[in-house]
């Protein structure tokens, strides 16, 4: 039995197969899943950004207190590693929600060359339950 396939005429209707239009719903059902798929990750994306562009903010704030020798380069105690909290930036104090935990951890430590001091900022933030942390490091101009 062999199948042939006729020209569309005059007296013949023309459309889909049933296995055309089957075909066609797979592939469509597959584009829906993966545009569902990036609507639901979609808030969790932008909660990381958020978290991050806050934990960078402070990182930059902490870092110009520092040059700006606002920011003792140590603790009362004398010790080169400080937690900071509290960050005020130029577009206002960072007021992060709960959730995040952003702290920012300063180790400074003296460099090579002398009236130098090899500074780290790290900034640990909590995004969705999972620990992130940043770091930047820099040479500032103060005795250590």
């Amino acid at each position: 039995m062999s199948f042939s396939r006729v020209p569309p005429g005059p007296g013949r209707p023309n459309g889909f197969t049933l296995i055309e239009a089957l075909v066609a719903l797979t592939i469509l059902g597959v584009a829906l899943l993966l545009g569902m798929q990036l609507l639901i990750q979609t808030p969790r994306i932008i909660s990381r950004i958020d978290a991050e562009r806050k934990a960078f903010r402070a990182l930059e704030a902490t870092l110009d207190g520092v040059r700006a020798g606002v920011i003792a380069l140590r603790d009362p105690e004398g010790n080169p590693d400080q937690v900071l909290t509290g960050f005020f930036t130029a577009a206002g104090p960072v007021r992060e929600p709960e959730e995040f935990h952003l702290a920012v951890f300063m180790h400074v430590e003296s460099a090579d060359l002398p009236g130098l001091c090899h500074v780290t900022l790290t900034a640990q933030y909590l995004v969705l339950n999972v620990q992130h942390e940043k770091q930047l490091e820099t040479l500032v101009r103060r005795p250590c």
